[in-house]
């Protein structure tokens, strides 16, 4: 019989795919020598003008509404576009679709307080695109072997600044350090089948590059079991947070209440198991365990993580996918959301708890408030269900939260903030955008719009809307 095997972890699926092979399992330090080379071919087609006519447009806009601002023109156009905006909201990266004949396809670096395009070169889409306060643009390349390439405010095309190590897969785009480092979320393949989460660290103006493979991390499950032709698998997907605050990077475990830390000035790591505070009701609720409870065999865990600006407060988030047979024939893997704890990073207590039905958190720039949301899902094998759930509110000041706010999740829901952390908006892919007010807790119905970037104060909507 031949047996066909089911992803059950749909993140794990896709990355793995990317990744290449490495014989050590060892933290390694190597430095690299930065090149300048193109990694997109030439084309004979012609770059069109910034100007060109196409469908959207990207407009600053009022950031209580997200409605463009009266008589504002576009920052530039096009069929397609989406991107990342600087922390500082003063540049935003574009991946640009034109659809001339040939199609084409664009990266696009705005200077926002000059309302200008001040960089553009022809790139199909890689990774993603992240970009730094001085308006650094770096992305990932390649397939087997993954490099990373820079754009900055004038050039014409892409550099190749340095390689990554062979066999090893990010799983996360480029996350730019306080201090210029660059960081990665991945992991490292040992043949035949095993893949290590490793975090990758380099700075881009010596080249070197350190890796780190997080021992006990675990990305998939031991064991599967066969349903009629097709193999069930568990797939395990822990959350990263970088900590600036005190150089770290916390990886919490998928399967497990544990965080591990690395050192990114050491390379030392820490193990740390998250409890309960001892009270007799505190013990009553340390019953709750996300990966327990299971209507039937675990199919993956995955966890979403956030961490407030000081690196004292971790909140994470988990959810859970199990196995369901309705009949023989009949048979679906349901995920579902399974609440948010916060715990204390230096004593690793859990300060509080919520059972809400949150998968996915977001947090505001200066880490006042954790937006959650969260989807139960059920994927049969030919078609999947969503149930929404409604969008919730934490206030990290006095752990109160929030859930009355007229907003349900969605299944391909963005969140993005505005500049000053007053404001979360909900992109909804195909909908309205919905403004929530995090001070007040109301929510209001903004115009369409495909992206937000909140830092910046711009949308991405209808070519005409701001004219």
């Amino acid at each position: 019989m031949q047996v066909r095997a089911v992803a059950a972890a749909v993140v794990l699926g896709s990355m793995i795919t990317m990744l290449g092979c490495a014989p050590t399992t060892t933290s390694t330090t190597v430095a690299t020598t930065p090149s300048v080379s193109m990694s997109i071919p030439e084309t004979t087609t012609s770059t069109p003008d910034p100007d060109y006519g196409g469908a959207l447009g990207i407009y600053p806009v009022d950031p209580r509404t997200l409605e463009p601002l009266p008589g504002s023109v576009a920052l530039t156009t096009a069929d397609s576009m989406w991107g990342e905006a600087s922390p500082n909201g003063r540049w935003v990266a574009v991946q640009v679709w034109l659809n001339t004949t040939p199609e084409t396809d664009l990266v696009r670096l705005i200077d926002v307080g000059a309302g200008e395009v001040v960089a553009e070169t022809k790139a199909l889409p890689q990774y993603g695109l992240t970009v730094d306060d001085a308006g650094t643009v770096y992305r990932l390349a390649g397939t087997n072997r993954h490099w990373v390439e820079v754009l900055t405010p004038g050039d014409e095309r892409f550099s190749r600044l340095f390689d990554l190590p062979v066999g090893f897969g990010p799983w996360s785009e480029t996350q730019v350090l306080d201090d210029g480092r660059l960081g990665w979320f991945g992991t490292i393949h040992i043949p035949p089948d095993e893949y290590l989460a490793t975090i990758t660290v380099a700075d881009p103006s010596s080249g070197v590059v350190a890796t780190h493979p997080v021992p006990g991390v675990r990305l998939s499950g031991e064991d599967s079991f066969d349903v009629g032709d097709w193999s069930v698998g568990e797939g395990l997907v822990p959350a990263v947070v970088w900590d600036d605050a005190r150089s770290r990077v916390l990886v919490v475990h998928a399967d497990e209440p544990v965080v591990t830390a690395l050192d990114l000035d050491t390379g030392t790591m820490t193990r740390h198991t998250w409890s309960e505070p001892t009270t007799w009701l505190h013990r009553l609720a340390a019953s709750w365990n996300p990966v327990a409870h299971a209507k039937g065999p675990s199919t993956g865990t995955n966890r979403s993580a956030v961490l407030t600006p000081d690196g004292e407060t971790l909140f994470v988030a988990t959810e859970v996918g199990e196995f369901v047979r309705s009949s023989e024939d009949d048979w679906s893997v349901e995920w579902t959301p399974r609440g948010v704890v916060a715990i204390d990073t230096t004593t690793w207590r859990v300060l509080d708890r919520w059972d809400e039905p949150i998968a996915i958190l977001a947090m505001s720039p200066g880490g006042e408030y954790v937006v959650g949301t969260g989807l139960t899902r059920i994927d049969t094998l030919s078609s999947t269900g969503v149930g929404p759930h409604p969008i919730s509110i934490i206030s990290t000041s006095d752990m109160t939260l929030t859930t009355d706010l007229g907003v349900d999740s969605g299944e391909y829901d963005t969140i993005s903030f505005s500049a000053d952390g007053s404001y979360a908006y909900i992109t909804r892919w195909g909908g309205a955008t919905r403004v929530l007010d995090l001070v007040t807790g109301k929510s209001s119905t903004g115009p369409g719009a495909s992206v937000v970037f909140g830092e910046a104060g711009l949308v991405v909507t209808s070519r005409y809307a701001g004219s």
